[in-house]
């Protein structure tokens, strides 16, 4: 197979970037993130914009990050009492439910 020029790979990351920044669910995140970047109203250096972006990434990622753990919990407890939850259900309606796995 033929090599892909490092050019190439660059601007195809560049525009997927871009797709992914523009979607919906990110797009009124970009106000806030740039205000955040920009800093105040003196004169802001590379050093700290750097410095803020990073942190703006670490926030979310630690954010995300708990908020998959828990969710993952939350569902290894559900499953874990399974039998305990459907003969609550059953008690409350009259019926055992099948379980078909």
């Amino acid at each position: 197979m033929g090599r892909v020029s490092a050019g190439f790979l660059v601007m195809a990351a560049f525009l997927a970037g871009l797709v992914s920044v523009s979607s919906p669910c990110c797009l009124p995140l970009l106000p806030g993130y740039l205000a955040y970047i920009g800093g105040g109203a003196g004169p802001v250096g590379p050093r700290r914009t750097t410095a803020a972006a990073g942190l703006f990434v670490l926030g979310f990622g630690a954010t995300f990050t708990a908020l998959g753990a828990s969710a993952s919990w939350l569902g290894a407890a559900l499953l874990a009492n399974q039998p305990l939850l459907l003969r609550a259900a059953a008690e409350d309606h009259g019926k055992l439910p099948r379980l078909d796995h």
